[in-house]
């Protein structure tokens, strides 16, 4: 946070590593590209004693128990605003090898007054232990606000070969994340809002498909308008988030690179932007003020970022940007109200020998439905990806709904 973001953003930023802390007990401390993400905290409209305080406040972090089989570990803040993290060696040195491209895109969408629906990255925090370890930490916005209940989650990528979650997963407490082939609504939305959906996902998966990334998905969160409330699980608190260990006893640092510490799971974000690994939610579903609440912030971001394209002069028009982050209103086709919350998830996988040799295996056993299974190049995932994701939804609202 000494970093400032007046001067603009170069590449070679994006490549520096700065030593924050060396402790008495010979913890150490670094931030990555810290002129970067300052940059992009600004443009996102994150002030710095709101960061500040949200992460290094009183209050505990909280574990976010998730079904990922990458052993990665979640946690947000208190109050529900930021995501943290850990990451690989391999997704750490990704992430830094686009980040000016990705700040780049985010200009160019808004220079169009067009939103992104990928993840805002805040933060990359290197820390060694003394016990050697290295952890990497990537701080990211929360795509759901707080205080409204989640109904049914979607981790949708646009595949169908295993994309269903297994009758044992539905059975859990709460329900599960669910997938492709789980998917039968069909949500209705007005003639604008289908294009900007449209927009968004073909403007960012043609950024993805530019820097080869591939695996990623839509987390799509349904809130129905009516519907009672789920009971929340109890959250684990954790005061010990950097000892080593998560909650299920997986270690805290790199996955093993013989894994290329990428995640190979189709249930969850290794970006962080999910709350919970189920729909568990608060009590409170009073949906008019969570709304509110995170309307102001979106209309925040738009200023901020509509500030920086004009080197922080007040934008000339208070007319926000097009598009969808995070919120959206629609109705079933049998004409029930929903709210749903979306987000480009998974975005630090990229198109590597790994994935090649796992393309190449899938096609072979899925001869016949080789178009389907998850792990396509860059380009056929793109493509796939729009089409299907745009199918989800219909351009007209049914003569049943229901305000």
């Amino acid at each position: 946070m000494r970093s400032t973001p007046s001067q603009p953003l170069k590449r070679s930023d994006c490549e520096h590593h700065e030593a924050v802390l060396d402790d008495s007990e010979g913890i150490r401390f670094k931030a990555a590209a810290p002129r970067a993400f300052a940059h992009l905290r600004s443009l996102f409209g994150v002030s710095d004693s709101d960061y500040k305080q949200s992460i290094c406040g009183e209050d505990e972090l909280i574990e976010v128990v998730t079904p990922g089989k990458s052993g990665a570990v979640f946690f947000k803040t208190a109050d529900g605003r930021f995501i943290i993290k850990t990451v690989s060696k391999v997704e750490s040195k990704f992430l830094r090898s686009m980040l000016f491209d990705y700040v780049q895109h985010i200009k160019d969408l808004a220079t169009d007054r067009l939103r992104t629906l990928l993840p805002q990255f805040y933060d990359l925090v290197h820390i060694n232990t003394v016990n050697g370890r290295n952890i990497r930490l990537v701080v990211m916005n929360n795509l759901r606000p707080s205080g409204l209940s989640v109904h049914e989650v979607f981790d949708l990528k646009g595949s169908t070969v295993g994309r269903w979650a297994s009758e044992q997963e539905k059975a859990q407490p709460g329900g599960c994340v669910l997938k492709d082939l789980d998917f039968k609504h069909s949500l209705h939305v007005g003639p604008s809002d289908y294009e900007l959906i449209r927009e968004q996902l073909a403007a960012d998966s043609a950024f993805l498909k530019r820097q080869g990334v591939i695996d990623y998905s839509l987390l799509c969160m349904l809130h129905f308008i009516g519907r009672p409330g789920l009971e929340p699980r109890a959250a684990q608190l954790a005061p010990n988030a950097l000892s080593g260990r998560s909650r299920r006893g997986e270690r805290v640092e790199d996955a093993p690179e013989a894994e290329d510490g990428l995640s190979s799971s189709s249930g969850s974000s290794s970006d962080g932007t999910i709350l919970s690994a189920a729909p568990t939610v608060s009590r409170d579903d009073s949906s008019v003020s969570s709304m509110t609440d995170f309307t102001r912030r979106l209309a925040d971001t738009d200023a901020s970022i509509m500030s920086t394209l004009h080197k922080g002069q007040p934008c000339a028009t208070t007319e926000p940007l097009r598009g969808i982050n995070g919120a959206l209103q629609a109705t079933t086709a049998d004409g029930a109200a929903v709210v749903i919350y979306c987000g480009v998830i998974d975005v630090l996988q990229p198109w590597r020998l790994r994935k090649m040799a796992e393309h190449t295996l899938k096609s072979a056993y899925y001869v016949s439905s080789n178009d389907s299974v998850s792990v396509v190049p860059p380009d056929a995932y793109a493509e796939r990806f729009v089409k299907e994701l745009t199918s989800k939804f219909s351009a007209n609202v049914p003569e049943r709904a229901r305000v």
